[in-house]
């Protein structure tokens, strides 16, 4: 779908409705999604931006289209530190359902995402805010 680089895939009715069942679909039976292109590729902002609500969106990594993009990718999938230990804590817990934060955290239905954010970690690193 073309759009200009002000917009993202995800405030189009339609393409919105149609990833969000892609994604349940597929993720749900364990398959990553990619983001598609960011055409503009001498807009790194704009990059930057789509990147960050494909991540949102629970697609994870991007189709690149210059050697640009890398570098903002690397730094966009790196994990905080808060992300870190809760991942670790989930891990770690020894009880079902517990409180983390002041929100609840069930052990198991919360494991894969927690594995995917250590993962995270190990390659793209951990950055401190």
């Amino acid at each position: 779908m073309k759009r200009n680089k002000y917009e993202s895939i995800f405030d189009f009715t339609v393409s919105s409705y149609v990833l969000g069942q892609f994604l349940a679909v597929f993720k749900g039976a364990g398959f990553g999604v990619s983001g598609g292109v960011y055409p503009y590729f001498k807009d790194k902002n704009g990059f930057l931006v789509d990147s960050s609500r494909d991540l949102k969106e629970g697609l994870f990594s991007k189709t690149i289209i210059h050697p640009n993009q890398i570098e903002i990718l690397n730094k966009l999938y790196k994990v905080t530190q808060k992300e870190f230990d809760e991942a670790l804590e989930i891990f770690f817990n020894d009880e079902v359902i517990f409180n983390q934060n002041g929100k609840m955290a069930e052990k198991t239905t919360m494991t894969p995402f927690a594995e995917k954010i250590v993962k995270r970690a190990l390659i793209y690193g951990i950055v401190n805010f």
